[in-house]
This record gives C-alpha cells, sequence and structure tokens, in this order.
C-alpha cells in the first residue's frame, strides 16, 4: 500500500513539474507518425486580494488517428506517464519502447500465430505451446451423442491483433456495401489481402445487421471471415444494430459447425456506442446463445474469443466485461448450461 501510494505521489510530482513548462502530446501507436500537441489555454481569475492567478490548461482536439483510425496514446502503457513533446521511442520515465517505436512495430509484423487456448492441465511445462493464453470468463461445453460434455466453448478475453489470432472465423465489421474499411475490418483485409473485400461485395447491399461468410484469403489458420453489416455508408451504427450482428454472427458460426470465432468490440469509440454498453449487449447475447439447450445438442461448442487491441488498461476491461456477464447470467435466470468462471 506504502509503495502504491509512492508512485502515485510520483506522478503527481512529474505532472506538476511538467505540466506548465512542457507540451503534452498523443501519438498514433501503430507507427504511421501522426502526432498532436496539447492546445495550451491560459486561464486568468482574479482572486479576492486582488492579485490576478494564471494558470495553462492543455486540452486535445481528436482522440483517434485520422490515418488509419486508431485510439491516440497519450500515456506509457506501463508507468501511466504523460508523453510529452519531443516524440521519443522509449518512456521518458520507464524506459520501456513505446508502441510506435520502430523495434515493437517491427517486432508485431514478425509475429506468428496468436495461439489462445490453454494446454490441458496434463501437459508438461516444457511442452507447453500456449504461454500467453486468453482469460476464459463464461463457461458453456458443448454435448456429443451421449449426453456427455465435450470441448470448452465460452467466452474468452485476450489482448492482440485480431488477424493473428488463430481462430476458425473471426468477425470482420463491414458496412451495408460490404466495405471494410473500419479500424477491425481493416486489419483483417491488410492480412487476408485486397480480394476478400471484393468477396465481401458479392451481393450488396446488405440489411443493418446481416452476416455472411467468405473465403480467409492468405489468414490460412482460419477457415473463413465472418461479415457482419454493422454500420451505414456514413460509417453510422447503432447498439440495437451490433445485438443484430452478433445473434446473425453467431447463429451463421455455429451453422458452419466453428469451434472459435474472434471479434473485438465493434463499434465502440469517441462519439459511438460506449464500451460498457456495448459489453452488456455483447454478454447477454452470448450467454444467450451459448447456453441454448437446444443448440447446445446438435452444434459443437463454440468459444467466443473476444480481442482488445493494445489496450491501456486491459484489467479493466476485463472487470468490465467480467460485471457484464453476471448481471447477463442474473438476468436470464441463472441458466444451468452454462455459468461464470469463478476464478479468473
Amino acid at each position: 500500500m506504502r509503495r502504491k501510494k509512492e508512485g502515485t505521489r510520483e506522478k503527481e510530482l512529474q505532472y506538476e513539474l511538467f505540466h506548465g513548462y512542457r507540451t503534452a502530446i498523443q501519438v498514433c501507436p501503430r507507427g504511421c507518425g501522426f502526432h498532436e500537441r496539447a492546445r495550451r489555454d491560459l486561464l486568468v481569475r482574479t482572486r479576492w486580494s486582488g492579485r490576478a492567478k494564471t494558470t495553462a490548461k492543455l486540452s486535445f482536439e481528436t482522440s483517434h488517428c485520422p490515418r488509419d483510425g486508431a485510439k491516440l496514446v497519450r500515456q506509457c502503457a506501463r508507468c501511466e506517464a504523460q508523453v510529452f513533446a519531443p516524440i521519443a521511442d522509449r518512456c521518458q520515465f520507464c524506459g520501456v519502447p513505446q508502441p510506435w517505436a520502430a523495434e515493437r512495430r517491427a517486432g508485431a509484423e514478425r509475429a506468428t500465430l496468436r495461439l489462445w487456448r490453454p494446454d490441458p492441465d496434463d501437459v508438461e511445462e516444457n511442452e507447453r505451446q500456449v504461454h500467453d493464453p486468453a482469460l476464459r470468463l463464461f463457461g458453456a461445453d458443448g454435448l456429443d451423442e451421449d449426453g456427455k460434455a465435450k470441448a470448452s466453448g465460452g467466452i474468452w478475453i485476450i489482448d492482440g491483433d485480431i488477424s493473428r489470432l488463430a481462430v476458425d472465423a473471426v468477425i470482420s465489421n463491414d458496412d451495408v456495401e460490404g466495405q471494410m474499411w473500419s479500424q477491425s475490418a481493416r486489419s483483417i483485409k491488410n492480412a487476408a489481402g485486397e480480394g476478400v473485400e471484393r468477396l465481401a461485395q458479392e451481393g450488396k447491399p446488405f440489411p443493418l445487421g446481416h452476416a455472411w461468410t467468405t473465403t480467409a484469403g492468405d489468414l490460412r489458420q482460419m477457415k473463413s471471415i465472418v461479415h457482419v453489416a454493422s454500420m451505414s455508408r456514413y460509417g453510422k451504427s447503432s447498439i440495437g444494430t451490433v445485438r443484430a450482428c452478433l445473434n446473425s454472427a453467431l447463429a451463421l458460426a455455429a451453422k458452419q459447425e466453428f469451434e472459435s470465432v474472434g471479434l473485438t468490440p465493434f463499434g465502440t469509440g469517441h462519439a459511438a456506442i460506449k464500451q460498457e454498453e456495448w459489453f452488456e449487449v455483447f454478454a447477454e447475447t452470448s450467454v444467450t446463445f451459448l447456453t441454448d439447450s437446444a443448440r447446445r445438442q446438435r452444434a459443437a461448442p463454440l468459444a467466443i474469443v473476444l480481442v482488445i487491441f493494445e489496450p491501456h488498461n486491459l484489467h479493466l476491461q476485463i472487470g468490465l466485461l467480467r460485471n457484464a456477464i453476471q448481471s447477463a447470467y442474473v438476468r436470464l435466470g441463472e441458466p444451468a448450461n452454462g455459468s461464470p468462471m469463478a476464478d479468473i
């Protein structure tokens, strides 16, 4: 506790020391080079004594990169210190390379497939292949012909790049024309190849909430890409559309007998759907789908893997999703076909 208080005070001292003299900046974490300097506004007020007090307030005009849509970084993800000008590849307070550093970007491009399902407990430590697995927040196993539980379905969460995930399919949030220009959809398209978008546009326009599949292109670790029409031609969406997309995509994944599907919190962000609200809809839709008795007996158990790209605070995201799952589970009458994981 004392160490935590000392760390908090150290950050406060950094803020007091540099806030009035150095200019804060925010930088695109994808390494495109875009950055924005904070605007410095002078606030003047007169005290009761008659003396004027002048303070400087720093503010930013944007929150996402206009080049690739990524959320701009303002703080170091490790020590949470403010990023100041000039742009440096490493944090000036803890020394860790920033997301836009060339050494980190090069490493990300060479990254192999992200294995997410934990190895069985009986596998020896030196034989394990998954050392950074996803976290299972809700469990719902399927049933075989004899009525016995098989495989591991449920809701999982992991941080990483959705295009590197080793799943049967990923969900791409497109517009009603089948165009893949949103942040996560563009990441999938860049990895799968431009031909995937041309295939996705066959049969356009699509109604909002509709789901369809294409081949996975160059994403050879996957069987397919599940596309959802989550936006209008102008990028507008709603929480009702998100719910329809999730229902359509999960039903299609079950029909195709996929065992795992990956997705991102599509439609969230600045001036869009709040992440807490998205988590609530995602949790209710997923828990309802996974605990459906009729589907559970005739389909393979499905693992739904939520991927968070370079989160500032992954533990906060996990906590929000865990609470949303627990609330949804209670609202649905605590179905016996699944349950939130107690030990996470």
